[in-house]
Formats: C-alpha cells, sequence, structure tokens
C-alpha cells in the first residue's frame, strides 16, 4: 500500500488478521484464473461488464469491484447498473445493484462513461440541429478521482466552450457511487493552461506537471498539481490561481507551496480577494530580529516582532520593498493571515521608520493605527 501524498510511505501488506493475503484471479492471470474469463464463465456470458477496480473493505479484505452496464440508445449510451465483488482468493462472485453495494465501495460509475455522457451533455445542451455551437460545452482534457470532506469519492473535470480556448466555465464533480452530478459555476483558465503555468515556474527543471486537481486555498479556487521529472518522481508541488493563472506558487511540500502561492497572491494586491471566511489582522510593533532566506530561487525574510514572540512572519520583496532593508528595532506595521499557528504570512508590510511614497493599501494601515 502506497500512501496517496507520501510515496515513501509503503506498507507491504502479507496477511490480514494473521491470515495470508492470496490473490489468484487477476486481470492478466492465465486460463481459469483470468479474472474476465472468469466472470464470464460464471452467469456473466449475456451481461455486460467493465472497469475492474482492486478495492479493499473496511477489514483490509482484498476485492475486485466490476461494474455491469446496459446500453440505453440502441448499441450505445452504456449506463451503470450494478457491480460485481470478486474474491481475489476465492473467485466467490456477489452481484449488487448501485442502491445496496457495500459502503466501502468507492468507484461504481466509470470514467469512461461519465466522460461520455458529459461530452453528450454539453453537445446537446440545446438539442441535435444546433450546427452553430449556440451555448456548447465540452469536459476540458482530463478527468480525475478526488476525495472529498464526507470521504466521499469523485469524478473531477473542467467544463469549457465549444471552441479554441483556454478559459473554463465551471467544473463539475460526479458521485463515482450514485452518478450525482453538481456544476460549480466558476471562470478561469483551463486545466492545461495551469499545467503550463506551473511547468514555466520551474522552466529550468524540465519538470511535467501532473493534472491538477481544483482546491479551496484560503477563499480563493485553485489548481493543486505535482511536479514530476522524466522517471515519473514527484520532485515539487504546485498552486496555480483559477481565476489567474499568472499567480503561481512552488516548493518541495505542501507547506513550502502553500506559503509562496500566499506570496504570489499577496504581491498582486487587490487582484485577487480572498474570501471573508480568512480572518486577516493588524498589528505596530517593533522588530526583534529579521533574517532571510532562499528557497526555490525567491528570498523570504522571517520577522520576530517583541510583543508577539510566539510567531514568525514571512513575507518577500514582492509584499513590500521595505522588507529587505529593515532591521532589528524598526517599528513595523503588518497585515498578516489568521494567526493560528506559529509561522504567519505578511499580507502588508509597513516600516514607519521610512518616509517613502505610500501606496493606498499603506494609507489604508496608518489610517487604521491613527484612528
Amino acid at each position: 500500500m502506497v500512501s496517496a501524498t507520501n510515496e515513501r510511505d509503503v506498507k507491504l501488506v502479507q496477511d490480514i488478521k494473521g491470515k495470508p493475503v492470496k490473490i489468484k484471479y487477476q486481470n492478466e492471470a492465465y486460463f481459469s484464473s483470468n479474472l474476465k474469463r472468469h466472470i464470464y464463465f460464471n452467469g456473466y456470458k449475456s451481461k455486460g461488464f467493465t472497469d475492474y477496480t482492486f478495492e479493499i473493505d473496511d477489514e483490509g479484505n482484498p476485492f475486485w469491484v466490476v461494474t455491469l452496464f446496459s446500453k440505453k440508445v440502441g448499441f450505445s449510451g452504456k449506463d451503470a447498473t450494478g457491480v460485481l465483488v470478486i474474491d481475489t482468493e476465492t473467485g466467490l462472485i456477489k452481484e449488487y445493484t448501485i442502491d445496496n453495494a457495500p459502503d466501502w465501495i468507492d468507484r461504481i460509475q466509470p470514467e469512461e462513461f461519465i466522460s461520455d455522457q458529459l461530452y453528450d451533455w454539453g453537445e446537446y445542451v440545446k438539442g441535435y440541429w444546433n450546427f452553430s455551437d449556440e451555448n456548447k460545452l465540452k469536459p476540458t482534457n482530463g478527468i480525475s478521482l478526488i476525495y472529498g470532506s464526507n470521504n466521499k469519492s469523485y469524478w473531477y473535470t473542467g467544463l469549457t466552450s465549444v471552441g479554441s480556448d483556454e478559459g473554463t466555465v465551471g467544473f463539475v464533480l460526479v458521485d463515482t457511487r450514485t452518478k450525482e452530478a453538481v456544476w460549480y459555476k466558476q471562470i478561469g483558465a483551463t486545466e492545461e493552461a495551469a499545467q503550463s503555468s506551473a511547468m514555466g515556474k520551474v522552466q529550468e527543471k524540465g519538470y511535467i506537471a501532473s493534472f491538477p486537481i481544483t482546491y479551496n486555498i484560503n477563499g480563493i479556487p485553485t489548481y493543486v498539481m505535482s511536479l514530476k521529472d522524466n522517471g515519473e518522481l514527484i520532485k515539487m508541488i504546485a498552486m496555480v490561481s483559477v481565476e489567474d493563472y499568472t499567480i503561481v506558487g512552488a516548493g518541495n511540500n505542501m507547506k513550502e507551496t502553500i506559503r509562496s502561492y500566499k506570496n504570489a497572491i499577496n504581491s498582486k494586491g487587490n487582484a485577487i480577494s480572498p474570501s471573508s471566511i480568512m480572518q486577516s489582522f493588524f498589528i505596530k510593533d517593533i522588530v526583534s530580529r529579521i533574517s532571510s532566506d532562499i528557497r526555490n530561487g525567491n528570498t523570504f525574510y522571517y520577522v520576530l516582532l517583541e510583543k508577539y514572540e510566539n510567531k514568525i512572519f514571512i513575507g518577500s520583496s514582492l509584499i513590500s520593498n521595505e522588507l529587505p532593508i529593515t532591521k532589528k528595532g524598526d517599528s513595523v506595521a503588518i497585515k498578516y493571515d489568521d494567526g493560528a499557528n506559529e509561522l504567519v504570512d505578511i499580507i502588508t508590510f509597513k516600516n514607519l521608520n521610512f518616509n517613502l511614497q505610500k501606496s493606498e493599501e499603506q494609507k489604508k494601515i496608518e489610517m487604521y493605527f491613527n484612528k
């Protein structure tokens, strides 16, 4: 078993509760041990079945989960009707409808079926006789399996208008069990545009971006993807804003990536506004220590304040040109994100010892403290 978030977290499972694990029936096995042949000759010669998924139950026992389907439109229009659960050792087959399938089964709706049905929905949105392509939509080039906070799995893909643009009109999440679909209308860049932007961030390394997934990062719709080398090993993680794919953050791990991404967002000023659910604070204090560190070609400044010894404030010169020339003893005003963690990211920074031309944001900070 390999962790989905850490490729180094690998476990070899040879027994479950003291019983050795034996996998006899497989897709590539010979003769009667071949999974497809085993299903075919055990009562399913005249039924459609596809999508052989290896899953484990709540106790860790391995099974093959195979989708049963019927054709709704002549010889086409495949639609899932249920599943077969096959014991990998004994070959025992159990059939379930979609409604009564065991809860531990994640995947009933095959990727191919969802992709085809989304394409048909977008193609015939105005009926068959729509040669002008009015309001036609199509899935973007890629579909992936994701898991929600409710522990359910979903097929994810973006939606774009028919034509050759790099913009989306939203994305779709389809329940992998019930096929219930939700369309989230979010205008922005396509996954391919986001991949190109992420690879351009580290173009000197020649990494290839994986197909991205959309996450809510600090209230901002964000594409998250891994960056892999030629050996398909994950080297970095990248985040790209859905609304503005020029806003990119990259790092060696998730914490570095989030910090780099926040820094890119904050350097854009009001070009992109985080959700109001993300609380920010204004503070004014004296610098007790400041130092810099270079990560992935970016210089970050770490600031300690006299009254906030339990927090380290992090930002870059993209946020303020005054950060690199700030020193111990300077009076500063800082706006930062929710301070629940020890490391907090600076949104705006002003050295009150300097009398430089003030930006609108800096004027707001000074008005706040002069109330």
